[in-house]
């Protein structure tokens, strides 16, 4: 879940790809044309049937993010890329492809748990109406929030949670445009691998990790990584993140 780009520009730039997403999923809800009905040849020329499109004004989108808890200051952040995002799209005219309409967004709040994060979920897409949900940081709050919206066809864009399990469970409606950590932690091997040729005596790694979805998916992909590599594993430490006040006797040993 971390990115080199600022969190809350990463939301602004993946806002854009929201749009196009809401558009989709806009479209696809919308009703057939009516099939003209057939007249008999002694009656004048029919009239052509009146398509009417409903016009839209605003699309309601919901972003679930952990606006309050230890990750409230990371959520902020998230939150003020998703506002700049928002009023630059709407000031130079909204939606495009559906007239200009303007985008509002509805804030939910995981405070980083996933529980609640579903529980958001829930609500923004029955209640709040909203055709699409963004978010939520957190791979855990991620996993059972999108699989709310899975269950309502509400497509969910998530810019930022690396856990691999998140698009292995086959969904439709689920989207993710970040690398996994698969990915992140062959970049951690390459580099321990070129400190080892450089400088070498490198031959043993000890893995410290959260113990959250995110935490445990990294810990997995080095134990993985770093071991095929030929490097020997020679500790393997996880702690809760929202306790835990030090980790230097983990380090020291």
């Amino acid at each position: 879940m971390h990115m080199a780009l600022s969190r809350g520009a990463l939301y602004g730039i993946i806002l854009v790809v929201v749009i196009l997403v809401i558009a989709a999923a806009y479209f696809l809800t919308l009703p057939p044309a009516p099939t003209p009905t057939p007249t008999t040849p002694t009656v004048t020329t029919p009239e052509t049937p009146t398509v009417t499109t409903p016009v839209v004004k605003e699309v309601k989108i919901g972003v679930i993010l952990p606006l309050s808890g230890r990750l409230a200051e990371t959520g902020a952040d998230l939150k003020r890329g998703v506002e700049f995002a928002i009023e630059k799209i709407n000031a130079a005219g909204g939606i495009k492809n559906l007239g200009g309409a303007k985008l509002v967004v509805v804030w939910g709040d995981s405070a980083g748990d996933p529980a609640t994060g579903a529980a958001e979920a829930e609500r923004l897409i029955k209640e709040e109406k909203v055709v699409a949900l963004m978010g939520a940081y957190q791979s855990s709050v991620t996993k059972t929030a999108s699989e709310v919206a899975e269950s309502y066809n509400v497509p969910f864009l998530n810019p930022d949670s690396t856990s691999p399990a998140l698009t292995e469970r086959g969904y439709k409606w689920f989207f993710r445009t970040t690398a996994h950590d698969m990915t992140f932690a062959a970049q951690h091997v390459e580099f321990i691998d070129y400190l080892n040729k450089t400088y070498g005596g490198l031959k043993t790694v000890a893995i410290i990790n959260e113990d959250t979805e995110w935490g445990a998916a990294t810990a997995k992909a080095w134990k993985e990584l770093f071991s095929a590599a030929g490097y020997k594993i020679v500790a393997e430490v996880s702690y809760h993140a929202a306790t835990v006040t030090s980790l230097d006797s983990e380090v020291e040993k």
